[in-house]
């Protein structure tokens, strides 16, 4: 099982890819997320969409990277994650 080709590597840089996603809406939009406002605030809920999302793809290339024999499911967690941020940018665009 081929855990460096270029799949494997399209999937490290995607995942790069969102967590300077994550790092540069936080740092932008620091002032914009309260827990007094409610998980129900779109702002709220586009931080916690977008972060859950961009960890639950990290996780599945972590799961997958790991394993170099076999099959690995990984790939509804990776499309979840990928869900997840897309929600959150829908939310709030």
């Amino acid at each position: 099982r081929l855990v460096n080709g270029t799949h494997a590597q399209l999937a490290k840089a995607t995942v790069a890819m969102a967590a300077a996603t994550i790092t540069a809406g936080l740092l932008a939009h620091w002032d914009d997320f309260s827990l007094e406002d409610g998980w129900s605030d779109p702002d709220n809920l586009h931080v916690l969409l977008g972060v859950a999302g961009a960890a639950l793809m990290a996780y599945a290339v972590q799961k997958s990277a790991s394993q170099s024999t076999g099959k690995v499911s990984h790939a509804g967690i990776a499309e979840l994650g990928a869900l997840g941020m897309v929600v959150a940018i829908k939310l709030t665009w």
